[in-house]
């Protein structure tokens, strides 16, 4: 898997410019797209998506008090209420200042998840997969995707904060992209093993199959997107039905022929995590979009009031369809 790939993983609708999911369910790459508008003037216009990072905080937190990562919730509250700090600052000293702690104190929480993730993700390779009372790998995957989550919102709030004193920064930013990178690479992976594509192949006992001839919330065509397979779901439901077999189905009164077509059939644990892991590579590679766009195009932030109003009214909507 190289970077090329992973800044053009996600597919774009030409008629909407919206990205097409994987899985269809409101996530953090919904927001994170209405992020920039294009001026017209060669132009790329930046809205302040700081409602977006409080948003985003309120949720992981939900899930985390509920897994109870009190350690976690602790060094991630430092960094959020410094940043929720800045929002009232009127005295431009005090906000640099700020700023400077935010991008000190996020990235201290970002390498002290970089020492978790390896036994994390270690865990979640080695769980016993069970659908029993409870699923191992799948309480394993929850647990590194809480993490993952949370970094996630320290990146959030350390572009933000960025952004707020220092927009040029991205041209030639490398620290928060590397980052991405880095987490990427365990999300992919772990998306790889989990649907059974290796080495740009699939595994026998693979889930595309089952989610090319069957609807299970995933779409199969941006999944393949997502691994970067060169296969599209159409050839992948041809192969199936080209293996068919037409067989002897007589009820003892009439004689019959069947056509049967067969294909392996997931666990419910395994769909569950596909969609964890779809999921959470979606909303890192809307955030390595929005630093690509952030570092080659001409960006202002957006003064005029007009248009700020449309953007926290396109925000306000989504958060409404999530309350639903």
């Amino acid at each position: 898997m190289n970077k090329d790939h992973s800044v053009r993983s996600m597919l774009i609708d030409k008629k909407t410019g919206k990205y097409i999911k994987a899985i269809d369910e409101q996530d953090l790459s919904d927001f994170v797209q209405l992020f920039t508008k294009n001026s017209g003037e060669s132009k790329i216009l930046l809205y302040d998506f700081s409602r977006v990072v409080d948003y985003f905080h309120d949720e992981i937190d939900k899930k985390l008090k509920q897994r109870e990562h009190k350690e976690l919730l602790v060094k991630k509250a430092t960094v959020f209420n410094n940043w929720t700090r800045l929002k009232s600052m009127t005295k431009e000293t005090l906000f640099s200042q700020t700023v400077a702690l935010v991008i000190r104190d996020s990235e201290e929480v970002l390498n002290w998840l970089y020492t978790r993730l390896p036994e994390l993700n270690q865990k979640y390779k080695n769980a016993d997969d069970k659908d029993m009372y409870r699923n191992e790998k799948t309480e394993s995957l929850l647990s590194l995707s809480d993490e993952i989550e949370a970094f996630i919102e320290m990146l959030l709030c350390n572009i933000h904060s960025t952004l707020k004193v220092d927009i040029d920064y991205f041209k030639s930013e490398t620290v928060i992209i590397n980052h991405c990178y880095s987490i990427r690479h365990i999300v992919f992976h772990a998306l790889c093993s989990e649907i059974g594509f290796h080495n740009g192949t699939f595994n026998w006992d693979n889930l595309i199959y089952q989610f090319c001839m069957e609807n299970l919330g995933i779409n199969p065509e941006a999944l393949l997107y997502q691994v970067g397979s060169d296969k599209k779901a159409s050839d992948i439901k041809n192969e199936i039905i080209s293996n068919s077999e037409i067989v002897d189905m007589s009820d003892g009164y009439t004689s019959k022929r069947g056509f049967i077509v067969t294909w392996t059939n997931a666990s419910k644990g395994s769909i569950d995590r596909t969609k964890i892991l779809s999921q959470l590579l979606q909303k890192i590679d809307s955030i390595i979009l929005l630093i690509d766009t952030l570092k080659s195009q001409d960006i202002i932030f957006d003064s005029n009031s007009k248009n700020r109003e449309e953007f926290e009214l396109k925000v306000e909507s989504l958060l409404l369809e999530n309350r639903t």
